[in-house]
């Protein structure tokens, strides 16, 4: 107990003064700083590499309009070239994922970004159907698999096989993915498969939290720990 306390008390003495204080739940940009702050600091950073991991994707959760802002900045003190690779693509893609309602109309063209969930959504309706899809196809939907690696996985396995239909836990994944494509749910029924009757919440920048298993729920930072 004695060590663990030490160990808390050594954590929080390597921020700067303020430093938790500073973080506003409501402001994603209060934590984007912080997280900048920490890389600014080499030696800070080598302490609290992951916390700075936190700061970032709890930025863009917050505020999605910092996502890319926040990959660019997760993607600068990655160390394993996997991740570096990971966080490029759910960059390139993030443009063509995103609600409207948070890109500056001047970054997206919205028929590009139509036309774009659009063909990413009937490749999930395939996939349901038992329909073939391509190899072309199934790499557009890669983008999502940090949502639920495992089970992504084996949506695209059961896509790449003969079948004559998805399993329910299948079918819900594929569901998943595309209210995630479409920022809500497009019907009820899709709305209630997906979340077995229970009301849906979808954050955009939930691949980056999941890829870095961050808790979401968890923004103040007291004495070097998440709370809610």
């Amino acid at each position: 107990m004695t060590s663990l306390l030490t160990i808390l008390i050594a954590c929080a003495m390597a921020l700067p003064a303020n430093f938790e204080v500073s973080l506003d739940k409501r402001i994603g940009l209060s934590y984007f700083r912080a997280a900048e702050d920490l890389v600014a600091d080499g030696a800070l950073l080598d302490q609290n590499r992951k916390l700075a991991e936190e700061l970032f994707v709890l930025s863009a959760v917050i505020d999605p309009a910092l996502r890319n802002s926040a990959i660019i900045g997760l993607i600068s003190i990655q160390e394993k070239s996997e991740l570096i690779q990971s966080l490029r693509s759910l960059q390139l893609s993030s443009d063509s994922l995103l609600v409207v309602s948070v890109i500056s109309p001047n970054i997206l063209n919205l028929q590009e970004q139509s036309t774009n969930v659009k063909d990413i959504c009937e490749i999930l309706v395939k996939v349901r159907a038992g329909k073939k899809v391509t190899e072309g196809q199934l790499e557009r939907l890669s983008p999502q698999r940090f949502l639920f690696p495992i089970e992504f996985d084996a949506l695209i396995s059961a896509a790449q096989s003969k079948r004559t239909n998805l399993s329910k836990d299948l079918s819900k994944t594929s569901l998943q993915i595309e209210l995630e494509v479409l920022g809500g749910a497009s019907v009820w029924s899709a709305d209630f498969v997906a979340t077995s009757g229970m009301p849906v919440a979808i954050n955009v920048n939930d691949d980056l939290a999941a890829l870095f298993n961050v808790d979401t729920e968890k923004r103040t930072l007291e004495n070097g720990v998440w709370v809610k």
